[in-house]
């Protein structure tokens, strides 16, 4: 089990190599770091609001007096966040085939210009920004169309990318998971407990009611996602090392951060971790 003040150690750790590159210019054809760069620090700045509300102990006042009870539903959405962050990162950024890396980029920016292109806008801005966003939509689609990795998708995968925005037609979350390095049975496993609180679950409910007297019971809920996100984060900081080569021998450099990113990302593999 990892403590609080050792978590924010290891995600601050990893926040320090990322403030290696910024300011540094963007090579023509590499705009897509900078994506990569604030998808890790968005991961990041989750994990470490997950560990404020892990060791938050909050207090109400009702007819019965005082109420304390630590949130650990919050503490398992915030974990969901942070996992699909850095899945995506992997799945989106780091594939050693520069082609493959750069076909699954723009299926995962057309997702996102997809799925804002559904929002109604209510101000001036909102309607130009929306604007903006279908002509950058049409661009992206156009480019997709033409590529040689999805002229090999079947009718129904094409159909998927286009019209429905999934940025990942041929992967589930958990092959995603698997090629990235963790344990199938594990990564089902904490993936279905953090789902259940994001999606308001009956277990969910289950688990916030036999909970919901002790705060021990609420600690220890909230200390398992905190374990699991320590596992995570030191994965991020290992692919984020991948894309940026003047963090990796900045990490290098460090042994022990080295070693301790290292013994994190090892229990991934482990089923019964």
């Amino acid at each position: 089990m990892i403590t609080q003040q050792d978590f924010n150690s290891l995600v601050n750790s990893f926040l320090n190599l990322t403030k290696i590159i910024q300011g540094e210019p963007i090579d023509k054809g590499s705009e897509w770091k900078n994506d990569a760069q604030m998808l890790s620090i968005k991961c990041a700045k989750s994990a470490i609001s997950l560990n404020h509300l892990a060791g938050c102990l909050h207090v109400l006042q009702d007819e019965r007096g005082q109420v304390e009870f630590i949130d650990h539903s919050s503490v398992a959405i915030l974990g969901r966040s942070v996992f699909e962050a850095s899945l995506a990162l992997n799945y989106a950024f780091c594939h050693t085939s520069p082609e493959v890396r750069e076909f699954r980029y723009l299926l995962w920016v057309y997702g996102g210009l997809f799925e804002r292109s559904k929002i109604t806008p209510l101000t001036e801005h909102g309607k130009e920004r929306k604007s903006e966003n279908e002509i950058l939509l049409l661009q992206k689609k156009e480019e997709i169309i033409n590529n040689p990795f999805f002229e090999k998708f079947d009718k129904n995968k094409k159909r998927n990318v286009i019209s429905s925005g999934n940025w990942r037609p041929e992967h589930a979350w958990i092959d995603i998971a698997e090629m990235a390095g963790y344990d199938r049975k594990y990564f089902s496993n904490i993936y279905n407990f953090l789902s259940g609180h994001a999606h308001a679950s009956y277990i969910s409910v289950l688990q916030t009611r036999d909970a919901a007297y002790s705060i021990d019971d609420q600690g220890r809920l909230s200390s398992s996602v905190r374990d699991m996100c320590a596992v995570v984060i030191a994965k991020l900081a290992l692919d984020y090392v991948r894309i940026f080569p003047k963090a990796e021998v900045a990490l290098l450099d460090d042994k022990a951060l080295h070693e301790a990113f290292i013994f994190w990302s090892s229990l991934a593999s482990q089923s019964s971790y």
